[in-house]
């Protein structure tokens, strides 16, 4: 039974983060709901990360404006939680240790079995009272001559 392959599985997947789309659209222009995101912590934080970046990912939100704000919500849950969206993370790295003089952190690694160059994303907060979060995510580049 292969469910992504039906037609009608599609279709409702498709409605259903349009609603999401409109949804965060709701959100968005709502103080009390822009709040209630921030307060947002742990598991309940990653799962709204996963929601609003598969929402931009897939283009469903279908004017700049709804865009820019799903942004600022994603940017604003980061710095309030501590935490990205799980999508900035490769899983399955090998050997992330050899440090590449190409400038910044880079690094070559092994994933899915293929030579990377990997950038270490660094994310500091502005305000010098709060602690200082660096959060590492892989972003993965493949080529021949890493």
């Amino acid at each position: 039974l292969n469910l992504a392959e039906d037609q009608r599985v599609r279709e409702a997947v498709q409605k259903d983060e349009l609603e999401i789309a409109g949804l965060l659209h709701d959100v968005s222009e709502s103080a009390a709901s822009r709040h209630a995101l921030l307060d947002l912590e742990g598991e309940d934080a990653q799962k709204f990360f996963d929601v609003i970046q598969d929402v931009i990912d897939k283009g469903y939100l279908l004017n700049h404006e709804d865009n820019a704000l799903a942004r600022m919500l994603l940017v604003g849950l980061s710095e309030t939680s501590e935490d990205l969206p799980s999508s900035l993370f490769l899983k399955g790295i090998e050997g992330p240790d050899e440090h590449l003089n190409c400038g910044g952190d880079v690094y070559q690694a092994m994933y899915n079995g293929q030579r990377v160059a990997l950038k270490r994303m660094r994310v500091l907060q502005r305000d010098r009272g709060l602690p200082n979060v660096r959060k590492v995510s892989c972003l993965g580049v493949s080529g021949s001559e890493i």
